[in-house]
C-alpha cells in the first residue's frame, strides 16, 4: 500500500508511477469516510489494473473544505484524474461515492470508460434522525457506532471487526458529516440516468436498510449499459463487509467489459 498527496488529495495506490497499460479504478468512500475504507480493494486488485482509493477535499489526509454538492465533488475528482494522468479511469464509489460515480459519468461521460455503483441511486436521502442528532452534537465528538454504524451493517456481519475497519475509515468530524449528508440530500439525477452511456455494474446489498436495494434496481432499469451483483448477508458496508464478494464481482466486471479508452476499444480480462 502506498501513501500519496497530489496538490491538495491525499490517497492511498496500490502500485505507483501507474501502469500506462492497464485501466485505473478510482475508489470513491461515502459520507464522512476516506479512502482507508477501500484497502481490501485497492490490494486484491491491484494485479489486474491501477488502484487509487482518495480522500475527498476535506477528508482524510486531503486539504481544504469538503464539498457542497456531489457535482462538485465530482469535479474535485475529474481535476485529480486527469492532473495524474490516470489511464481509462473506472470510478468505483459506494453510497455518497456511487452518486458521485454517477455524477461522473453523466457530466464527464468521455472520460470514464465504465463505471461501479455500490449501494447507492439516483436520488440520495438519508434518515432524518442521524442529520438531527448530528446537528445536536455538533460540538460533540460523534458516536459514530450509535448513529449510523448499527443501521449500515448487517447483523450477519462480526460486528467487532466491522467497528475496528469503521473507526480506521470514518472521519468523526460533526461537521464534515452533516455537509455530507446535507450533499446527499440534495442529491437528484433521475431524470440524466439516460445520458449514461457505458458499461455500469450496480451492486446491492440484501441487509441494506440505508440505501435499500430497489434504489439499485431502479439504476439497472434506467442506465442503458447496465449489469446488477445483488450480495447476500451483507449491509450498507458491503466492500468491508463481503471484501471477497466485491472483489470477485469488480473482477468479472472487468472480464465481461470492453471499455472504451483514448486508445480505442481495449478489453481487459483477468490477469
Amino acid at each position: 500500500m502506498i501513501e500519496k498527496i497530489h496538490e491538495d488529495i491525499g490517497f492511498i495506490a496500490g502500485r505507483w508511477p501507474l501502469a500506462p497499460d492497464l485501466p485505473t479504478l478510482v475508489f470513491i468512500s461515502g459520507a464522512a469516510a476516506n479512502g482507508i475504507f477501500w484497502n481490501e480493494q485497492v490490494e486484491s486488485l491491484k494485479d489486474m489494473a491501477n488502484t487509487i482509493a482518495i480522500d475527498l477535499p476535506g477528508h482524510g489526509k486531503s486539504n481544504g473544505d469538503c464539498r457542497r454538492t456531489l457535482g462538485d465533488y465530482a469535479d474535485a475528482i475529474i481535476k485529480f484524474v486527469n492532473d495524474i494522468k490516470a489511464p481509462f479511469p473506472v470510478p468505483c464509489g459506494v453510497s455518497m461515492g456511487g452518486g458521485i460515480v454517477l455524477e461522473l459519468l453523466i457530466k464527464n461521460r468521455n472520460d470514464f470508460p465504465a463505471g461501479i455503483i455500490i449501494n447507492s441511486g439516483a436520488k440520495l436521502r438519508f434518515f432524518p434522525l442521524i442529520l438531527k442528532l448530528l446537528r445536536q452534537k455538533k460540538k460533540e465528538k460523534v458516536d459514530y457506532h450509535q448513529l449510523f454504524s448499527e443501521l449500515a451493517v448487517s447483523k450477519k456481519s462480526d460486528p467487532e471487526k466491522m467497528r475496528a475497519l469503521i473507526d480506521a475509515s470514518a472521519n468523526f468530524n460533526p461537521r464534515v458529516t452533516i455537509n455530507d449528508i446535507a450533499a446527499c440530500n440534495a442529491f437528484d439525477v433521475r431524470e440524466k440516468l439516460h445520458e449514461i452511456d457505458v458499461p455500469v455494474l450496480i451492486v446491492t446489498s440484501e441487509d441494506d436498510v440505508i440505501i435499500p436495494p430497489e434504489n439499485g434496481k431502479y439504476l439497472k432499469e434506467k442506465i442503458k449499459h447496465a449489469c446488477s451483483v445483488h450480495i447476500k448477508d451483507a449491509g450498507h458496508l458491503v466492500p468491508i463487509e463481503r471484501p471477497m464478494s466485491i472483489n470477485k464481482a469488480i473482477k468479472n466486471f472487468f472480464d465481461q467489459t470492453t471499455f472504451a479508452g483514448t486508445g480505442g476499444q481495449r478489453s481487459y480480462g483477468l490477469i
